[in-house]
């Protein structure tokens, strides 16, 4: 499945001829439903891995890929074997709770790789805006030089002509 246009755009001039599904997800004001549509496909899947640009800092976006299928372990997280003597009854059964856990924690982790990839687009536009806004100061500052040496040639050629006018008259 790709998402977005520029990702359909890249998919298609790549040499793979996979098919593929394409969905739409707006840059901004990313709704629940756009999340819910992407989530039922998604579901269908017992692996699933976005590959997205992730938002470093300003200047750098990396592009990576993640699993929203939770198959990988966090960074953060370090994997114990506890063994427990604790019996619990689940309402419902046990499997519903995780089936809905599980969609939450996936619709979670994709709206995450969505907003992050949201910011890394953001991040990328400031970075052009300012590269933008030195260049304009820049010629700003040309044209100012500029608009300078031609009021002082206009200045100059009044004067020539004056004086020009005044020997002219004086001779005359």
């Amino acid at each position: 499945m790709v998402i977005g246009s520029a990702g359909k755009e890249m998919f298609e001039n790549s040499s793979s001829k996979e098919p593929f599904e394409y969905f739409e997800i707006p840059d901004n004001n990313i709704g629940i439903n756009h999340i819910k549509i992407a989530m039922k496909k998604y579901l269908q899947y017992e692996r699933v891995h976005v590959y997205y640009g992730k938002f470093g800092n300003v200047v750098k976006q990396d592009a990576i890929s993640t699993s929203i299928t939770g198959e990988d372990i966090f960074e953060t997280e370090v994997p114990s074997n506890v063994p427990r003597e604790d019996r619990f009854i689940f309402e419902p059964i046990l499997e519903k709770i995780f089936h809905f856990f599980e969609t939450q924690i996936m619709a979670t982790l994709f709206s995450q790789t969505l907003l992050e990839n949201q910011l890394a687009r953001h991040a990328s536009r400031v970075n052009a805006m300012e590269e933008a806004l030195i260049h304009i100061e820049g010629e700003s500052k040309k044209l100012y030089l500029q608009k300078t040496r031609i009021k002082h040639s206009l200045q100059n050629k009044k004067q020539l002509e004056s004086m020009s006018g005044f020997i002219l008259w004086e001779l005359g």
